[in-house]
């Protein structure tokens, strides 16, 4: 039997423990029925005198004579969320360290490094680059970017620099605030690089005296991917608002979950991800533009004023249905919001000037869209989507951006860049390939 050390059940229980891939599997013996309810688990590893504390999944429970059979080598499995190494369990922690390469390339450490003609020379002291105050579950965060200069020494010395993000709080052993400072980070260079799959960052819980590794696990991500030589993306884009996009992000005011899971999947009809989009277009049409009305052509007005009269003439539930029936008449169809929100209405200015490189025809993508989002919703298979369905998409995934963007106070001079670098590799209708004509 393989083992990584002992966890602790209760105050007089401790059993065995392997951990290997998101996966914990304990030994209770006899004992197994010890572990029902259990979320949290410090371990004791064997090979140093270090502890481990495991947040997992789920609780532990249902457990039965019926599924697990009391012999000394029986194991249980138990999927893992996250987990702390060297835990000490009575620190309150002050700072989150967060390091990845998404990071280094949004904010390089410029400056770490001068070279002249004889010499290069690296500075030692970190330089706080950036402050500024978010909150984060009604606690007040300071969030810096942080450039340093890492180096070894020994019969080869090299060094580099690079950036590091730190987060101070208040003193705190609150675990759901650590995990969702990260869950933040994680968000806002997902919407700053439209894409899901951020490199997991290595995160450091520190107090004034001590350092914890905090692993966040996340199986279900696309594999990470590397930055783009050519990408021109840097904080000179965000700067004049970053505070208030973190902020934003952190009241879960943008949506995180219509964004691309990876920069592959752009070029797929990804079917959640339609409704996604679809479903963060009509929150923010509904939080952050002027109110629309619906524009009737002819025939609908006429159609209006008749069950208008109409309803006068009626009563009790007769009236009622004829009342929600205008109240639905007078809704505005998706493919109108879009054409509002490209075109513009009232006082809210068109993004036709933003998007001006959008090569597609606006107005019939966005009748596309609209047929497509009720065929997800309603499933009334007499439609089927076409490249123009992944180009309707798109297109309505650029608005998103615009809208935020726009009411995050950045002009529209900085959104047509943003959108310029964000969205470059543009979808190409695929080549047919001549060996399947043949």
């Amino acid at each position: 039997m393989q083992f990584s050390g002992y966890a602790f059940i209760t105050d007089e229980l401790c059993v065995a423990f392997d951990y290997s891939e998101g996966i914990i599997t304990l030994y209770p013996g006899k004992y197994y029925k010890s572990l029902e309810g259990l979320q949290f688990i410090i371990g004791h590893l064997r090979d140093c005198d270090k502890y481990i504390l495991f947040h997992l999944s789920i609780p532990i429970n249902g457990i039965s004579d019926k599924v697990f059979i009391p012999t000394l080598c029986s194991k249980f499995n138990v999927n893992v969320d996250w987990y702390i190494e060297d835990f000490h369990e009575t620190l309150l922690y002050t700072d989150m360290k967060f390091s990845f390469p998404e990071l280094d390339h949004f904010f390089p450490s410029l400056g770490m490094a001068e070279y002249d003609s004889s010499t290069l020379t690296f500075k030692a002291r970190n330089k706080h680059r950036m402050t500024f105050t978010i909150d984060i579950l009604k606690k007040k965060c300071d969030v810096s970017f942080v450039t340093y200069t890492k180096h070894t020494m020994s019969d080869i010395t090299s060094a580099t620099t690079a950036t590091y993000l730190n987060v101070h709080f208040e003193a705190t052993d609150y675990f759901d605030f650590f995990i969702a400072v990260r869950q933040v980070i994680h968000n806002v260079f997902a919407f700053i690089y439209n894409r899901q799959n951020i490199t997991p960052a290595k995160i450091y819980i520190t107090d004034r005296f001590h350092s914890s590794k905090l692993v966040y696990l996340n199986k279900y991500r696309e594999p990470p991917e590397e930055i783009a030589s050519n990408n021109e993306l840097h904080i000179n884009y965000y700067v004049e608002h970053l505070k208030e996009l973190l902020q934003h992000i952190a009241d879960n005011r943008i949506s995180i979950g219509s964004l691309n899971k990876s920069s592959r999947m752009r070029n797929y009809i990804d079917l959640s991800q339609s409704l996604s989009i679809t479903a963060a277009f009509e929150f923010y049409v509904r939080e952050y533009l002027p109110e629309m009305r619906h524009d009737p052509d002819n025939s609908e007005q006429e159609l209006f004023c008749e069950l208008e009269t109409l309803k006068k003439r009626l009563t009790g539930k007769n009236k009622k249905m004829i009342k929600n029936f205008l109240k639905h008449m007078k809704d505005i169809p998706l493919s109108e919001k879009i054409m509002k929100i490209f075109y513009g209405y009232a006082s809210w200015q068109g993004l036709k000037d933003i998007l001006q490189d959008f090569p597609a025809d606006v107005d019939i993508l966005a009748e596309e869209i609209n047929q497509w989002r009720n065929e997800l919703a309603h499933e009334k298979r007499d439609y089927s989507p076409s490249i123009k369905t992944v180009e309707a998409v798109r297109l309505v995934e650029r608005l998103n951006y615009c809208i935020v963007l726009r009411h995050l106070h950045y002009t529209d001079e900085n959104i047509r860049e943003i959108m310029r670098i964000t969205f470059r590799s543009e979808w190409q209708p695929p080549k047919p390939d001549i060996r399947t004509h043949q």
